[in-house]
């Protein structure tokens, strides 16, 4: 049985890193698994032990420590996937903000005048006016304002 766990898990792992992201709780479940193998392992070594089998107790020994140094090792690397996969949905995002954020500037740019209404009507015509509707003498250009006075 905790052979039969561990290809499971091991067939689900490699199947979701070419179809999708492993997630954290992949990581949790292969660990778990491979530490279930190990487990079994300990009970074959005890039993070797209580019958007096040592090179099945040695065996058993051996292959404790490999597989957990596999439970470790898998659970390093698809930590390491899921962190990667994060953040590059991370830097993503910030990626889109950004564009979305300097699309908006852009955007608002031509509109960043004092302007109170939001309408920008280019420099020359926007002084005479000012000029005309204040009763001062125009800029020359742009059918500029009557005289003061």
């Amino acid at each position: 049985f905790s052979f039969f766990g561990s290809a499971c898990t091991s067939i689900m792992i490699l199947t979701k890193c070419w179809s999708d992201k492993p997630t954290g709780i992949g990581a949790v479940v292969v660990f778990i698994s491979h530490i279930v193998v190990a487990a079994n392992y300990g009970l074959g070594y005890k039993f070797a032990k209580h019958f007096g089998y040592k090179l099945f107790g040695s065996y058993c020994l051996m292959f404790i420590a490999l597989w957990i140094l596999a439970a470790r090792v898998g659970w390093i690397l698809i930590s390491n996937v899921h962190e990667h996969n994060r953040m590059a949905e991370y830097k993503l995002l910030q990626t889109r903000r950004a564009k979305e954020s300097a699309a908006v500037a852009a955007t608002n740019d031509d509109s960043s005048d004092d302007d109170s209404d939001g309408y920008d009507f280019g420099g020359e015509y926007e002084s005479s006016y000012s000029s005309s509707l204040y009763g001062r003498g125009g800029s020359g250009g742009g059918g500029g304002g009557g005289g003061g006075g």
